[in-house]
């Protein structure tokens, strides 16, 4: 099924050498880094310390951003928030369609003619209003 070279080393655990690339048995040896010398390194030193390089604040250097991110969390924030509501206004308003739908495909079954059906559905619409409007005066009252 697989075919193995023999160029290719299978043996994980190799231990590279440092002055090769990559580990590769074959590759050429890189020459040694030298080290830095104690002038490099001063004068690194000073570079980094010098007055020109003075550090910005963190406010104008990352302004525009932290208003992007302030921006994107509250939209996403009121995004969630709209989703929510559109879930708890949904579900119920999904489930009164299905039931609707399966009380006229129940009737339709059992036979009924098209204006029996529009009877069937004008009851149920009177019988619904009817118990929203008892419930409401109950609530007020």
């Amino acid at each position: 099924m697989f075919s193995l070279k023999e160029d290719v080393c299978m043996d994980l655990f190799l231990r590279r050498d440092p002055n090769t690339f990559a580990g590769h048995p074959d590759a050429e040896p890189r020459p040694p880094r030298p080290d830095s010398s104690r002038e490099e390194r001063r004068s690194a030193r000073e570079v980094k310390n010098a007055p020109e390089a003075a550090p910005v604040p963190l406010e104008e250097a990352y302004g525009p951003e932290r208003k992007y991110d302030t921006r994107r969390a509250r939209r996403r924030a009121v995004l969630g928030v709209v989703r929510a509501v559109l879930l708890v206004l949904a579900v119920p308003l999904m489930m009164a369609v299905v039931f609707v739908v399966s009380y006229a495909l129940t009737c339709i079954l059992d036979g009924a003619t098209p204006e029996e059906l529009i009877e069937a559905l004008a009851m149920l619409y009177e019988q619904a209003r009817e118990l929203f409007t008892r419930a409401l005066s109950a609530a007020f009252a």
